[in-house]
């Protein structure tokens, strides 16, 4: 038996039932969200991009999911543009009980641009914020946000090349872009709400912490506007009244080839890579120009004193032979930039907070090139499990494969999700952001899939 794919009889249309949206700002977050709600049976529709909602509902019919999350794509824009996509997003559908803004745990983004954005679209005068992910070590201490021991301005996400970190203080981050007042509730504080307008933001540790606060937020009816990571969506599945669907039966993983395609240049993601080459899972790492014959060139992302060099259309053309022929005889192969294989290293001058960040325009670019390559590969191959490292990479390669909404169905691992594309019985998707997971995860999607049976709730 193969998975069958997402129809609207799975979901109850009574369209008054409590309903959620979701906000995140890019697609792997949209996506990590998204599937804790699919793990307790709750429908619910991810959509890469805003606009393709009224696609699928035109296409299908609307499957009036009881949870439907976008990705607005925002983290990279201004604060200004990024109020805008917020507001349409919540004015474009009335019907819904709850909001939930998304946001990255390691505070990267429009933070306080999109928290006040939705507190003003959703009417709404409070606003709980609870950033803490401790099953991913993200913690919240006296209303600074931690990676792991250490704040995150003195982890890794101080040289992030996109949004490096410079600040730690949650209410001083929301403070950069809203002058709505933020308040810090400790670890089984007091829950008070102002006649004014205020932000809480909550400490939290432990998982348990997270649930104590989704259970005393809705006894005082304060769920209405609500924003965090992952963690704390995890909890208010086992808090928001939202309907559950039947459990799904165990159901069989159609056998596929499994493409690994990682545009991440977090040393975590690299190190997967590296380690998953070490075991002799064949990779190629594209080193070409984003812009012409569909390929990629890492130093579109790293401007280079060097310049952009002209490639030959024979790039592309080997890149998609290897892959093809990989796939066909190993059944796995890993497709990347050269800096996501570590083959390509940057000074620390090049990722340093304000000198030579990466240029966004031109990584939207790259992730759009990965996309036609992929989808390059996919039509010598055939259908294709895709396994994908970041969220831009995951956005270009969506974007070129046309998806319309994507319907998680479990994690394989905290932040590792297994995805259904909507409608399409052939091909599952793996997605996860860089920041995180073990050395040998690459190995570890190939094993699960291998295995051959999934279940959609757990």
């Amino acid at each position: 038996m193969t998975i069958a794919p997402v129809t609207r009889s799975a979901v109850n249309p009574d369209k008054h039932n409590e309903r959620l949206l979701v906000l995140a700002d890019d697609l792997t977050g949209a996506l990590d969200t998204g599937v804790q709600f699919a793990k307790k049976s709750i429908s619910t529709g991810v959509f890469p991009c805003a606009e393709e909602i009224n696609a699928v509902n035109q296409n299908t019919g609307s499957p009036d999911f009881s949870v439907t999350v976008i990705n607005t794509d925002s983290r990279h824009i201004s604060p200004e543009a990024s109020r805008k996509i917020i507001k349409t997003a919540v004015n474009a559908d009335n019907n819904f009980t709850y909001f939930y803004k998304k946001t990255d745990s390691c505070l990267r983004g429009n933070i306080g641009a999109e928290l006040e954005a939705l507190m003003e679209a959703a009417d709404s005068r409070f606003l709980a914020f609870v950033p803490a992910y401790p099953d991913l070590k993200r913690y919240t201490r006296n209303g600074y946000q931690y990676l792991e021991e250490k704040p995150i301005h003195e982890s890794s996400m101080a040289n992030d090349p996109f949004n490096p970190i410079t600040e730690s203080f949650v209410p001083a981050i929301i403070g950069k872009q809203s002058k709505i007042p933020v308040r810090i509730v400790p670890a089984g504080g007091k829950i008070t709400a102002s006649k004014n307008r205020e932000i809480l933001v909550f400490d939290a540790q432990e998982t348990k912490d997270l649930k104590s606060i989704a259970a005393a937020l809705l006894k005082k009816k304060l769920l209405h506007v609500s924003a965090g990571c992952a963690g704390f969506a995890q909890a208010l599945t086992e808090t928001l009244p939202l309907e559950k669907k039947p459990d799904t039966e165990k159901q069989k993983i159609t056998e596929l080839p499994l493409l690994i395609v990682s545009g991440s240049l977090h040393p975590v993601s690299i190190n997967q890579v590296k380690t998953a080459m070490r075991a002799d899972i064949p990779a190629i790492g594209a080193n070409c120009d984003a812009v012409s014959y569909g390929a990629v060139y890492c130093g579109a992302v790293y401007r280079e004193t060097s310049g952009m060099s002209d490639p030959a259309p024979e790039d592309a053309e080997k890149i998609i032979s290897f892959c093809a022929k990989e796939l066909g005889s190993k059944k796995i192969c890993i497709l990347g930039t050269k800096a996501a294989l570590g083959e390509k290293t940057m000074s620390a001058e090049d990722t340093a907070p304000g000198k030579g960040q990466a240029d966004v325009s031109a990584s939207a670019q790259i992730a759009q090139s990965i996309g036609s390559l992929v989808k390059k590969i996919i039509s010598k191959t055939g259908p294709l499990n895709l396994a994908i490292f970041g969220g831009d990479t995951l956005l270009g390669i969506a974007k070129a494969l046309e998806y319309k909404c994507l319907a998680p169905l479990l994690e394989i691992r905290p932040g590792v999700v297994l995805a259904q594309i909507y409608g399409q019985e052939k091909g599952l998707l793996i997605t996860k952001a860089g920041a995180f997971g073990e050395a040998n995860l690459i190995k570890i999607i190939a094993d699960y899939l291998n295995s051959r049976y999934l279940f959609a709730s757990a």
